[in-house]
């Protein structure tokens, strides 16, 4: 999921003239980036390592997304407002996925973006949260080298961690002042990496690559799982947000703590030491002095998922777990008669909105609900069979705010003779947005007047 602009997992983009070589880890998942003005249909295709043959990995056409054959349930068209972008997921990524993608015109050979891809089953190093432990790498090194020749470089999911290039060493936002590679065994091809006081947002995949080539050491791929051992029992909590706004989490760190993102490759997106904060997201995430809260501001749906706070103010250090679920507002629905002739059926739909509860209310008292069946589901609907005339009110109502609008149910529907039918009245709402108490709902009326 990329909310803080960069992605959680690997992200590919090359240009149409060169490929670039990217690694990503067995089972995760995969962003393969496209930009480009086709004017007609999109193709990705996938030509496997040692293989002549393009195959079909999704095509995209007015009719919608259709995955190739081996990619069905695995590939996801990720739509933004650029309707030139043309950016999939592949994931669960599997070894056979390993080759070269090239994201092109359906219908000509002009290609927009070509990417090889690199399937690797990482080495496993565990350690637990706070303590030292060491990632190994080995290479190459020609035994003659000077040391002002000696180049060397660690990244995580892509970002630089520690770099030594021409006798000078740089060390990754966040692992500055923690990481360290033997400059004395490095000669003889150690390259191996020692990071101190482990947090959870180290978790991840890491790879060492060295001279100038940037040839990789060996293992080529090493995942580093935190534990979160010594640390006080965490708490779950659930917090809503609404698309736009901002939401804090409340847990006040003074001096020292960190925000990480629980993606497929877990990040730290803001940082607190010695009551200096560090935002990882450009402006996203922001940190009260006074108060001690994280917050994150101008949320997208995206930004929805498990985020983890790390308070080191006190021993033991005390981690809880947040459940963020950025809802966006319920539309007014829309109510009709399906079936009028009895026992006549009335419907009421919404096209918009998130985790929506729908209610039919007759002069006041409930009739039957239901909930959209996921978080951001269109065209939740919700029937009901009626035998008696009177006015009946929809209700449809999130987190975010509640809407209703009525119908006129004429006596024809009880099973009187020479009945007037029913008829559609006027419709109204009212919102009430999260940061305000939840609207409710009594004997039918409004809430939030």
């Amino acid at each position: 999921m990329y909310i803080f602009c960069c992605c959680f997992g690997a992200v590919l983009l090359a240009s149409s003239s060169s490929a670039l070589t990217r690694s990503v880890s067995l089972g995760q998942s995969v962003t393969l980036l496209c930009e480009g003005a086709a004017n007609g249909p999109i193709e990705w295709r996938f030509k496997q390592q040692q293989q002549d043959q393009w195959q079909s990995v999704v095509a995209l056409h007015d009719g919608g997304v259709s995955p190739g054959p081996g990619f069905e349930e695995r590939v996801k068209f990720v739509r933004t407002e650029n309707p030139w972008i043309y950016n999939i997921t592949l994931g669960p990524v599997v070894f056979t996925d390993g080759g070269v993608y090239q994201c092109k015109a359906l219908h000509t050979d002009r290609i927009f973006s070509d990417v090889r891809l690199e399937v690797l089953d990482p080495f496993q190093v565990f350690v637990q949260l706070g303590q030292s432990v060491s990632l190994p790498c080995h290479g190459n090194i020609h035994k003659q080298i000077r040391s002002d020749e000696l180049h060397f470089q660690w990244q995580k999911d892509g970002q630089d961690v520690y770099k030594h290039q021409n006798s000078k060493t740089t060390s990754g936002p966040g692992f500055e002042n923690r990481v360290s590679v033997s400059l004395d065994r490095a000669p003889h091809g150690d390259l191996s990496l020692t990071i101190k006081e482990a947090r959870l947002s180290d978790q991840g995949d890491y790879r060492c690559v060295y001279n100038i080539e940037k040839e990789n050491g060996q293992p080529p791929l090493v995942h580093l799982n935190v534990t979160g051992l010594g640390v006080s029992s965490a708490q779950n909590v659930v917090l809503n947000g609404v698309l736009g706004q901002s939401v804090a989490f409340p847990d006040a760190v003074k001096k020292s703590g960190t925000l990480t993102y629980q993606g497929d490759s877990p990040q730290t997106i803001g940082d607190v030491t010695r009551g200096q904060f560090t935002d990882y997201t450009e402006g996203r995430v922001q940190w009260n002095s006074t108060t001690g809260l994280f917050s994150i501001s101008g949320l997208k749906v995206e930004d929805s998922g498990m985020y983890t706070l790390l308070n080191n103010d006190a021993e033991p250090s005390k981690e809880n777990q947040y459940q963020l679920n950025v809802d966006v507002s319920v539309s007014p629905p829309r109510v009709n008669v399906t079936r009028d002739t009895y026992r006549c059926t009335i419907l009421c739909t919404v096209e918009r909105g998130a985790a929506v509860t729908l209610t039919w209310y007759r002069e006041g008292e409930a009739q039957s609900y239901a909930s959209s069946p996921s978080r951001n589901t269109p065209d939740a609907y919700l029937p009901l069979t009626v035998d008696e005339g009177g006015t009946y009110t929809c209700e449809a109502k999130n987190s975010v705010n509640r809407e209703t609008a009525k119908l006129t149910v004429g006596p024809h529907c009880t099973g009187e003779p020479n009945a007037p039918h029913s008829h559609l009245s006027h419709t109204f709402y009212t919102s009430a947005h999260l940061l305000s108490p939840p609207a409710t709902s009594v004997n039918g009326e409004t809430g939030l007047g």
